[in-house]
């Protein structure tokens, strides 16, 4: 099975104005995603640079202007899962260019203000923290970052030292949060990487379930618990993307997706649930 099988077929042209009480998903790749709602948006964890990997072994990594303007358009907010590279490297130049507040972990401010990004801008929170924006209410749900063969990358905080630009393994996962989006009686859960805090978790209840699929292997039966747990009506796997290519490359998977397990685990855990996926840059939109 491959992502395509599982496509939205939408009867809009993604990016197209949005009608009145209408809830736009869009996704960029990795965990990126914006949400927008009776004019206002929401970004999760925006990267657009996306730089290749002999770069990221051999280069500091910074925003590229010039492909984080072919995607960003504005933003009213952003929350951040956690502080890795292909999470909030693109931050230090999305803040200033959108004058959005930045709600994230310690190690996410710290990236921000070593870049020189304006303190009013940046809000720190912790798990179990709720901040309204807008229509948007998210809560921060304590989680866990994936592991592979047992370790886990940049298992470590970004500190307020750290003299920028930095390497790819220089940015520190920092907290990890589940992040909880309710806006117009929608619930919609983003889990951007491949671990549980079940204590937690089985606390969440979601009517959308963004998946972070990457990196699953070590955390056992991963999308099984996570759809029983949550008990969404639509799951919506994400974070499988070679995310070394341009957006513009168009998608190519993960070594070792598996796609198909993912569709298997999800149907054995709730066997009516609907399984979307996008493409890159593809939209869905929730409708009253």
């Amino acid at each position: 099975m491959h992502p395509r099988d599982f496509e939205a077929r939408p009867d809009f042209v993604a990016g197209s104005p949005i009608g009145e009480g209408e809830l736009s998903i869009r996704w960029f790749g990795t965990a990126a995603y914006r949400l927008e709602y009776s004019g206002k948006v929401l970004w999760i964890d925006p990267w657009f640079s996306r730089q290749g990997l002999l770069a990221l072994r051999l280069r500091v990594i910074e925003p590229v202007p010039e492909e984080i303007d072919k995607y960003l358009d504005r933003a009213d907010a952003i929350a951040i899962g956690h502080s890795h590279y292909d999470h909030a490297a693109d931050l230090p130049y999305i803040a200033p260019k959108t004058g959005a507040v930045v709600y994230g972990s310690d190690s996410t401010a710290n990236l921000l203000r070593a870049c020189g990004t304006d303190e009013g801008q940046i809000r720190i929170v912790t798990g179990g923290d709720t901040v309204e924006e807008g229509p948007f209410k998210i809560t921060f749900v304590s989680s866990a970052h994936g592991s592979f063969m047992g370790r886990i990358p940049g298992d470590f905080d970004i500190g307020p030292d750290i003299q920028p630009p930095l390497k790819a393994m220089e940015y520190g996962r920092g907290e990890v949060f589940g992040l909880l989006v309710e806006v117009a009686g929608y619930r919609i859960y983003h889990k951007g990487s491949a671990a549980i805090v079940e204590e937690n978790e089985r606390e969440v209840r979601a009517d959308l379930l963004l998946l972070g699929i990457s990196l699953r292997a070590d955390t056992k039966r991963f999308v099984y618990r996570m759809v029983e747990m949550i008990d969404p009506q639509i799951l919506m796997p994400m974070h499988y993307d070679l995310f070394f290519r341009p957006l513009s490359k168009g998608l190519r998977l993960v070594p070792r997706t598996r796609f198909g397990q993912v569709v298997g685990e999800a149907h054995e855990a709730k066997p009516e649930i609907r399984i979307v996926t996008l493409p890159l840059l593809g939209e869905y939109r929730l409708r009253p």
